[in-house]
């Protein structure tokens, strides 16, 4: 039961993202109550055993003794090579100490093997809580006019500056992407947006509102995540499509089955929604991992789009199949794009260029392209690699 908790714990850590992003905390809290109820079931079971075997050993023992003290009456006392006196002052301390130094060394392994948890215990409740700044309670439809990153900076707890006085417009309606070597703060706006991350200075405000006064129900309600690698749980496809949601129709799941383009795929399941795909989706490709994760955020019909890097870890055909898919997904949304390939976003509105956590460039295609900086030195890195712009 240790290791069904242990391995429940690790998978809800390690897709901390997808339950943040996906509203879902009311979920994996009622899976550990349930994993953590029945391991309760089975340690009140092993106490019980164990207060029964306590006395039943003890039992044992003071028989023990008493076959002991009536040996040594036979062999000792009758051949008068002890007396009386001393042989009742053996069985007294028998009777009396063996039982006691039993408990005392319980009492000491059990402290032993309570130590290393209980510091444990200690370090996690003296690491301060993350975010300090409390959320929000106002409500989120979405976004009416733009969201504006003004003058955002963050910073690591190591210290290490990660973004430095950020600012641009993403437009209601638009695809804005984010381009940029590796460690230029790409992610990091991200996690920001995600609220995984508090800024640090600045603000990013959604039609003039602090997007942190948005309570956490409302603005990941209204939020479509798609990440590089997509995480997927063990469990149905239909459970993984509706994760954070409740009463979620099956025309709804085929409706973002259908702008995913994966209908073909579950259909040729033998049980269709209904099929486990494995833990972490391993019975499915990485493509129809992918699509299987933009089918997760359509079913949420967002307001706002966030796709981080979707199709960089993905073959050709299925960069391809998940782009067709990203195309048709970010209709009529406000989208914010990062973009690790440099062909997928030849049609975004604008094109933001970060280096070293800065902006240095915005604007279209063709007009950075034409001005020759930083995002004309990206585009000719690409091209010279041809497996990375095929």
């Amino acid at each position: 039961m240790f290791r069904r908790l242990g391995a429940y714990l690790n998978e809800i850590f390690a897709g901390i993202r997808v339950v943040r992003s996906n509203n879902a905390q009311g979920r994996a809290r009622d899976g550990f109550n349930r994993v953590s109820g029945e391991l309760e079931t089975v340690e009140r079971r092993g106490t019980l055993l164990g207060s029964l075997l306590s006395p039943v050993a003890e039992t044992v023992g003071v028989a023990g003794a008493m076959v002991i003290l009536v040996g040594a009456h036979h062999f000792l006392i009758e051949t008068e090579k002890l007396s009386a006196t001393s042989l009742m002052v053996l069985g007294v301390l028998l009777i009396r100490l063996l039982p006691m130094v039993n408990q005392l060394q319980g009492v000491t392994g059990q402290l032993a093997y309570n130590y290393s948890g209980v510091k444990e215990v200690e370090k996690w409740l003296d690491t301060a809580q993350f975010p300090v700044r409390p959320f929000g309670n106002r409500d989120f439809d979405g976004v009416r006019k733009e969201i504006r990153f003004e003058n955002l900076t963050y910073r690591y707890p190591n210290g290490t500056l990660a973004l430095d006085d950020v600012s641009f417009t993403v437009p209601a309606g638009s695809t804005v992407a984010l381009v940029g070597a590796s460690g230029s703060g790409k992610s990091t706006i991200a996690g920001l947006l995600i609220r995984l991350r508090e800024p640090t200075g600045g603000r990013i405000l959604v039609d003039g509102t602090d997007y942190w006064e948005f309570s956490p129900n409302a603005w990941h309600r209204r939020l479509g995540v798609v990440e590089q690698e997509a995480f997927l749980f063990h469990e149905t496809i239909a459970d993984n499509i509706s994760f954070g949601l409740t009463d979620v129709s099956r025309e709804r799941m085929n409706e973002a089955l259908r702008i995913a383009h994966l209908e073909d795929v579950v259909q040729a399941q033998a049980k269709g929604l209904d099929t486990v795909i494995g833990e972490r989706g391993t019975l499915l490709s990485g493509g129809q991992k992918q699509r299987l994760a933009i089918a997760r955020a359509m079913v949420r019909d967002p307001q706002l789009l966030l796709l981080d890097e979707a199709t960089s870890a993905l073959d050709n055909v299925s960069e391809r199949q998940v782009q067709e898919a990203l195309d048709e997904a970010r209709q009529g949304r406000t989208s914010v794009v990062i973009a690790h390939r440099l062909s997928t976003i030849r049609n975004a509105n604008q094109i933001v260029v970060l280096e070293h956590g800065r902006v240095v460039e915005s604007g279209t295609w063709a007009e950075l392209e034409a001005k020759g900086g930083a995002f004309r030195r990206l585009l000719e890195a690409t091209r010279a690699t041809p497996s990375a712009e095929a």
